[in-house]
């Protein structure tokens, strides 16, 4: 839709407004624009012609024609005008009809066979209407409350196996990027923590679909714009991966699915590479010897001494992260850990460990080259042992990557030299 574009927009009275402006669609929607949508065209024009088995050539044009319309003013009012003057219940009668819709592109032909909208009709309640809607909070929720994500999830897990066209994958995508968006926008008052809406969007079975879609999107940019923002968000959050991503659970299978068939055929692809190094978290929760050994060989922060069979080192009270075989050792380190200890809630304590289980992982599938990559440095550094090099991981960036830095800059010198993560509260340093 140009920006410039005249587009009329016919008011409760008779008269028409310019609707292609942001200033013609805030007036559409004040006057009752929508509103003689919701009362009048949904149920008692739109409904019955989607209810149609047959519907004419004449029937498709005027549904095709009032979603270009909800798109318009929709997508160009402004968001506090959307917010007071379309009201709940409009909403509501709108979403019903998507419902209903959505229920009619399931039994068409062209969607069993090729996953393809047919009609330009149904190309313009995705590409429109629902598009434009999704941008607003107000509308997002609704449609959540009333299951148009869980239906639109269906739909596209109706075809099986098989994924929509490439056309109607972007189409699925950008509704649900929108979704996310709309949702964690912190312009909006009340805004959802990113991880909320992903955890939504996977109660309705979305975020699986959202995967699989992605995959056949290839390099569109409306969903490549705001697929690595989405897919970073899962690679930085363990929990989201451990509650949603290892093997057994939904989205799990199908990013194992996805990985033992697309991978060979487009292993380059940045969605292949995002959906690998999330399967490699993954697989860290689900590894019962992985989660074995960092639940019971504990090493003494002080001595270096590995818990052995049915033994249980103590830990710092303060941060829970470090642990000792015994109180003389923590007692010995206290001059060196107090540098770095910092309270630390249950919560906390608990992302580290799983934060810790990734970084053993990584490091025993990766020994030779960390090694080799230690060593060559302390060679560099002339430090005097390998104990003197501290290693950076970053799990963010695909592939994964990490760096070698000599440890004393993480706790001596200018502050200019400490990582990121690194806390430089003055009392902690002291």
């Amino acid at each position: 839709m140009h920006p410039d574009t005249h587009f009329p927009g016919y008011l409760p009275d008779g008269s028409s407004i310019d609707i292609g402006n942001r200033e013609g669609a805030d007036e559409f929607i004040k006057k009752g624009g929508f509103l003689r949508f919701a009362n009048h065209s949904i149920p008692k024009i739109l409904d019955p012609l989607r209810k149609k088995d047959k519907p004419s050539h004449d029937d498709l044009e005027k549904l095709c024609n009032a979603y270009e319309i909800i798109g318009q003013f929709t997508g160009r009012c402004s968001p506090a005008v959307f917010q007071d003057y379309i009201s709940r219940s409009e909403l509501e009668k709108f979403f019903d009809h998507v419902n209903l819709s959505f229920k009619a592109i399931s039994r068409l032909r062209g969607w069993k066979d090729r996953g393809s909208l047919q009609g330009e009709n149904d190309q313009a309640l995705f590409e429109c209407a629902l598009l434009s809607m999704f941008s607003h909070t107000s509308a997002v929720i609704c449609a959540l409350e009333m299951n148009v994500i869980r239906n639109l999830a269906n739909l596209v897990s109706s075809l099986g196996e098989r994924v929509p066209s490439r056309k109607e994958s972007v189409r699925v995508c950008v509704i649900i990027a929108n979704t996310i968006s709309t949702l964690s926008s912190p312009e909006i008052d009340r805004s959802w923590p990113i991880d909320k809406a992903l955890k939504r969007l996977e109660e309705e079975g979305a975020l699986a679909q959202y995967i699989r879609c992605s995959v056949v999107c290839g390099d569109d940019l409306r969903v490549m714009n705001g697929l690595p923002s989405i897919y970073k968000h899962i690679l930085a959050s363990t929990a989201l991966i451990k509650k949603y991503f290892v093997k057994g659970t939904p989205t799990g299978d199908v990013v194992e699915k996805i990985l033992e068939e697309d991978a060979r055929s487009n292993p380059d692809s940045k969605v292949i590479c995002y959906l690998r190094d999330i399967s490699k978290i993954a697989k860290t929760f689900s590894s019962d010897a992985i989660l074995n050994t960092t639940t019971r060989n504990n090493m003494c922060r002080n001595c270096g001494k590995c818990e052995g069979e049915g033994e249980k080192f103590g830990n710092c009270s303060r941060c829970i992260s470090a642990h000792y075989c015994s109180k003389k050792c923590q007692k010995d380190d206290w001059k060196k850990h107090k540098q770095v200890c910092k309270t630390t809630s249950k919560r906390q304590a608990k992302n580290e460990q799983a934060d810790n289980q990734i970084i053993n992982v990584f490091f025993q599938e990766n020994l030779v080259p960390i090694m080799e990559k230690l060593i060559s440095e302390r060679k560099k550094l002339n430090v005097t042992s390998i104990a003197d090099l501290n290693l950076e991981f970053d799990f963010v960036r695909t592939p994964t990557t990490f760096k070698v830095k000599e440890t004393k800059l993480y706790f001596e010198g200018n502050k200019h030299n400490l990582p990121l993560w690194y806390d430089t509260d003055e009392e902690r340093m002291n």
